[in-house]
């Protein structure tokens, strides 16, 4: 049987947030090194929140172990935040422990209370994949300071 897991984190970008080219990522994923300025939907191995530059919206991104992120925009009650310190979100994932895997995420924006749910099917990092709490922030090659805030982060892997 392939591995399942939990994962419970609660977390928000605290500075910088205004640069128009400010991307994020927070979840897991199957990397060793430091995070670079890159698009988070470049990051292979991974299921996430966070955003592009680009987008408009927060998104939920997967990737198995290559290409890009499949990303699910979460809508208009998850808006990118452009002020600092405005915003806190909780991301819950779940994957039981099976040789099928499947992903169900709940994205709760904590100052609105809206809530995203889903479940995740393809796209996703392999079963036997041993993933890690990943996030950043960056601000896409423009000099300013930034941040991010965890207030918790619970993970653990089903090994029964």
């Amino acid at each position: 049987r392939g591995g399942g897991f939990v994962y419970d984190a609660i977390w928000g970008p605290a500075t910088g947030v205004a640069t128009t080219t400010t991307r994020a990522f927070f979840g897991l994923a199957v990397v060793t090194s430091a995070p670079t300025d890159v698009e988070p939907s470049t990051v292979v191995s991974c299921v996430a929140m966070g955003w592009d530059a680009a987008d408009t919206n927060v998104q939920i991104m997967h990737n198995d172990s290559a290409g890009t992120c499949t990303k699910i925009d979460l809508g208009s009650n998850f808006v990118v935040p452009t002020t600092d310190r405005t915003q806190l979100y909780r991301l819950e994932l779940f994957s039981p422990q099976s040789t099928t895997q499947s992903i169900e995420y709940r994205v709760t924006n904590i100052n609105t209370g809206n809530v995203a749910t889903g479940t995740i099917s393809t796209n996703m990092p392999a079963t036997t994949a041993l993933m890690a709490p990943r996030g950043w922030v960056s601000v896409g090659g423009t000099s300013s300071v930034i941040g991010l805030g965890v207030t918790s982060l619970y993970c653990e892997p089903l090994l029964f």
